[in-house]
């Protein structure tokens, strides 16, 4: 599959990535961590475009993560970047 063509297919990637995360204990609890979302919060809004945009900015900080997702959602991990850019809010990669 290649880079989304729209929202709408970001947003099935995107909720492909959070049962990725949802089926992995360690990223899960730092995925909790870090967003300050408890468990049952995150059941509510799984399906908000928001909390789907935040569940593809954590998987884009680490390497590892956005190769086994890209592996799981059949995309090149070049197309990460792209779905994330489908969704809400602005996701910019900086050279420091």
């Amino acid at each position: 599959m290649g880079l989304p063509a729209n929202k709408d297919q970001a947003l099935v990637y995107a909720l492909q990535a959070l049962q990725y995360v949802a089926g992995d204990e360690e990223l899960l609890d730092r995925f909790i961590a870090l967003t300050g979302l408890g468990y049952e919060e995150l059941r509510e809004r799984a399906g908000e475009p928001e909390t789907l945009a935040a569940v593809m900015d954590f998987i884009l900080f680490q390497d590892e993560t956005i190769i086994a997702v890209a592996s799981v959602l059949s995309v090149r991990p070049e197309e990460m970047l792209g779905i994330r850019n489908a969704l809400p809010g602005n996701f910019e990669v900086r050279e420091i």
